[in-house]
């Protein structure tokens, strides 16, 4: 498993996280997605730290595809994963609930410098 594959299987994939902004920058390629609470989907758990809101950026975006037909607010997360591409890309697919999905091809993806829950938690 890939580092960014372990940080999001230890946040639990951000299932039922609220994506509060999503940002695209053209002209630099790069798209930004604010997440209100990153340990959200441990919120029952005893392990669960309270909440923390982050920021994951995809830098050297390409092939990217919005869906957002009958989007309905709040944005939730139903499954954020990534699969290594070769030669340095990473297939980057986000789906949300009930509807939606954002997928695009990136060169790097950067996340917050946080504490991950213990490997074993998970939903």
């Amino acid at each position: 498993m890939t580092r960014v594959g372990e940080f999001l299987s230890r946040l639990g994939n951000l299932h039922d996280c609220t994506m509060a902004h999503i940002e695209w920058r053209p002209d630099q390629r790069a798209m930004g997605f604010e997440i209100e609470d990153l340990y959200f989907n441990f919120e029952s758990l005893p392990e669960y730290p309270g909440p923390l809101p982050g920021r994951i950026a995809l830098e050297d975006v390409e092939q990217l595809a919005v869906d957002f037909r009958a989007i309905q607010a709040p944005l939730r997360v139903d499954e954020f994963s990534v699969e290594e591409q070769g030669q340095a890309r990473l297939a980057v697919t986000i789906t949300f609930w009930p509807t939606g999905k954002i997928e695009a091809n990136c060169g790097r993806i950067i996340f917050p410098d946080i504490s991950l829950p213990p490997a074993k938690v998970g939903t």
